[in-house]
């Protein structure tokens, strides 16, 4: 029969004694153990408690940055930047207030843009490139034309270009071969090279396989002037023309040779009539939305200035007259850190002002070479001195105020 544990310590009163005994031997053991295990965990309360208090108020402080600073703001707080130290440290990151804080400064040439400067060329070459390069992938098929003119049918090059703009000559044998279904689409793109005789001549990309070179002749030779007279015997109407199309090995190929001659500087000096030719002379060409602009393509630092600047009356220049004016002028930039939604460490590019000082000047100043055209960062103190120099040639002051 069993007994109740009452019926088993009284039957036995020296085991419940000693029962007794050992369990108060063992509630202290374990009431200490309680007693560290609890201050063990006030402890760590207290730290996590004080970490989250910080970090929470950390996070407030970082989230004022952020909205206190979308772009177009000037500098993060100081006070967010501070706080906000402590924590990053915690974690194991470094930015401090010297990287988050305080912005600077670059400064780039005021270019001219032209096709026919030396110094614009390559990067506009390399920005068309870098847009016709996915669209020259859809294609189905690219052939490329190589399209000259007849020079005994003009008496000038200047007169021939003159006489294939205003025919549009380009544009109309995209419609003509398309009519004859043998063009998969409308869409083509040509570039304009220039003989070391001044003439120019055209390499153009077509979305086609084929085209019979008896039809591309007929309809380029409609444009030959009416006064030329009659076709002489083994000569093509309007100019000779090259079927490009084997010498590529796929469609990205064919897009880099094109802009090439965009891109690569001539052997020889432009032709005198085009440097001195008063208006726009092109020097590629696209079917309609061909080359739309993309979110994806590069946007330069000078192209900000266009937000800042005020629409003035253009004044008729030649193309040579608008390159010598290259780099005549500078611009500088403030480049401001700020945190995006994602909380990354962005940087914006604003427009600062525009100084009267020629780039090759102070690129000889900082020790540079004048021939790299390139945009280089420079100091607080820097930045206000050129705008101090800018002020002592009598020129208007800086767009902003120096803060």
């Amino acid at each position: 029969m069993c007994k109740r544990p009452d019926d088993h310590n009284q039957s036995h009163p020296s085991n419940q004694e000693q029962s007794f005994s050992k369990s108060g031997t063992r509630d202290d053991d374990e009431h200490a153990r309680e007693g560290e295990s609890e201050a063990l965990r006030g402890n760590a309360g207290i730290r996590r408690s004080e970490i989250t208090e910080s970090e929470s108020v950390i996070d407030a402080n970082l989230d004022s940055a952020y909205l206190s600073h979308q772009p177009g703001n000037s500098t993060i707080p100081e006070t967010a930047a501070k706080q906000s130290a402590p924590l990053l440290e915690y974690i194991g990151n470094s930015c401090g207030q010297n990287q988050i804080g305080i912005p600077k400064y670059e400064i780039a040439p005021c270019r001219c843009k032209s096709w026919y400067c030396l110094n614009c060329r390559k990067y506009k070459g390399l920005e068309i490139r870098f847009r016709l390069l996915p669209v020259i992938e859809s294609f189905n098929h690219v052939m490329m034309l190589t399209l000259t003119i007849d020079p005994d049918l003009f008496n000038t090059p200047n007169q021939a270009f003159l006489h294939i703009r205003q025919k549009r000559a380009l544009s109309e044998l995209v419609r003509a071969l398309h009519k004859k279904k043998t063009l998969i689409t409308r869409r083509y793109f040509y570039v304009i090279e220039w003989h070391k005789n001044e003439w120019p001549h055209y390499h153009m990309l077509l979305e086609s396989s084929r085209i019979p070179y008896e039809m591309i002749i007929e309809f380029w030779g409609r444009n030959r002037p009416k006064t030329a007279g009659p076709v002489r015997a083994g000569r093509s109407p309007f100019g000779h023309i090259l079927f490009s199309a084997p010498r590529f090995k796929n469609k990205s190929h064919a897009a880099f040779y094109a802009t090439k001659y965009l891109i690569k500087p001539t052997d020889t000096n432009y032709p005198e009539w085009v440097l001195s030719f008063e208006g726009r002379i092109p020097a590629y060409g696209a079917s309609k939305g061909l080359l739309k602009e993309s979110s994806a393509s590069p946007k330069r630092p000078e192209d900000e200035i266009k937000k800042n600047k005020k629409k003035k009356r253009k004044i008729k220049r030649t193309i040579k007259e608008r390159t010598e004016m290259c780099g005549e002028k500078s611009v500088l930039f403030r480049k401001v850190p700020y945190m995006n939604k994602e909380g990354e460490l962005k940087e914006e590019r604003q427009f600062w002002s525009e100084v009267h000082l020629p780039f090759s000047d102070i690129q000889r100043e900082k020790g540079m070479d004048p021939t790299k055209f390139k945009a280089f960062e420079i100091s607080e103190k820097e930045m206000r001195t050129i705008i101090r120099l800018d002020q002592e040639t009598g020129f208007s002051n800086p767009n902003r105020e120096q803060n």
